[in-house]
Formats: structure tokens, C-alpha cells, sequence
């Protein structure tokens, strides 16, 4: 089964569902060597767990947001570091290094903006 959820947090689409899943499971199966099955115990759980996870979904989103100007310093950031690297002897090739280094962070700059 984890290795399941674990298939599922692989892929973009289906991420969250594997990640509740798996904590799911992981907290309703108790690993224990028991064969009492406690219907109430699963349904506590699942509530818990939607409740922390919407929760926590809610205080990252207010705690660390996507914001245009967070992209913005992403970039400044990533121009920062490549920059140095065209200054070489060998400006040809460092200069396409550089655009290659470019193609990502100015994709997540245009995608946040």
C-alpha cells in the first residue's frame, strides 16, 4: 500500500491524493498485531486527518505564498549566481552556459507572473 501512495506522490496530478493516503494509512493501520477492527477509531482518524491537513495547507499558504515578488527575487537570485560564470576567459561558450542557466528560472518567472 505505501508503495502505492508512493507511486502516487511520483506524479504531478496525483500527489496529494498519495500524500493523504499514505498518512491515512499509515495512522488508521496502527502496525499493531491486533485483528480488533475499530470502525470508530478510522473514522476519528480520517477526520483528524483531513482537519490537520486543511489546517496545514491553510498556514503555508498564509505563511509562504507565491508571490510575483517572491518569483521576482527567485530570478534575481538565479541571475545572480550564473552571471559570474560569463566573466571567463572563454566567452563563447560561457555566454551559452549562461542562457542555458536562464531557460528555467526565466520559465518560473514568466509561469509566477
Amino acid at each position: 500500500m505505501l508503495f502505492l501512495c508512493a507511486l502516487l506522490l511520483a506524479h504531478k496530478r496525483s500527489h496529494l491524493i498519495g500524500f493523504f493516503s499514505a498518512q491515512l494509512f499509515a495512522s488508521a493501520g496502527l502496525f499493531q498485531n491486533q485483528m480488533a477492527y475499530d470502525p470508530v477509531g478510522l473514522v476519528n482518524t480520517a477526520i483528524a486527518a483531513v482537519v490537520a491537513d486543511a489546517v496545514a495547507m491553510v498556514l503555508w499558504s498564509i505563511v509562504a505564498p507565491t508571490t510575483p515578488e517572491a518569483a521576482h527575487r527567485r530570478f534575481v537570485r538565479a541571475v545572480r549566481k550564473a552571471l559570474p560564470r560569463i566573466a571567463t576567459p572563454h566567452p563563447r561558450t560561457r555566454l551559452a552556459e549562461f542562457e542555458t542557466a536562464m531557460n528555467e528560472p526565466l520559465d518560473h518567472l514568466r509561469s509566477h507572473l
